[in-house]
């Protein structure tokens, strides 16, 4: 399937993939957390569209990694833990509930983004094509969300 190019390097790109599942375990996190804070319609249904996008991503890297014979990562970051709980609490003091959940949404997106680029700049030369494929497609998608919580968070401030 997609034989990273050196076989000693398993590890390695197990650990690399690894980090993305980190990454969208957090982001699956946040937005359900978001999910739950918001009253807005619209919102709501964005965040359970980009919570499904990071499971579709999860599915994709835990077959890569089984693949790979390795154990996937459940984990989340202790960064990833604070941002919700600092999501809540922002939430629930916000005179506008919207703008505080959507820039902490930008936050998540920031940080996925981040994650993602360090992946394909720095362990470019361990994974297969496949792979580099798979992480920039699934880097495509989190742009577009991202892409699309500025512009939510924007209509927001506009309209206070």
């Amino acid at each position: 399937m997609n034989e990273p190019k050196d076989r000693n390097n398993h590890e390695k790109v197990v650990d690399v993939l690894n980090s993305l599942m980190v990454t969208n375990n957090d982001r699956v996190e946040g937005y359900n957390s978001a999910a739950k804070e918001t009253d807005d319609a619209d919102l709501k249904i964005t965040f359970l569209k980009f919570k499904s996008n990071s499971e579709k991503n999860k599915e994709e890297l835990i077959k890569e990694i089984q693949f790979l014979n390795g154990e996937q990562s459940d984990n989340t970051k202790l960064s990833g833990k604070l941002l919700r709980v600092w999501m809540d609490l922002k939430a629930a003091l916000a005179a506008n509930k919207s703008q505080a959940i959507l820039k902490s949404c930008e936050q998540i997106e920031s940080v996925t983004i981040e994650t993602y680029k360090n992946v394909l700049e720095k362990e470019l030369n361990i994974l297969s094509i496949q792979q580099k494929t798979m992480i920039q497609n699934q880097l495509n998608v989190i742009n577009e969300n991202a892409e699309e919580i500025k512009l939510k968070h924007q209509i927001e401030e506009i309209k206070s």
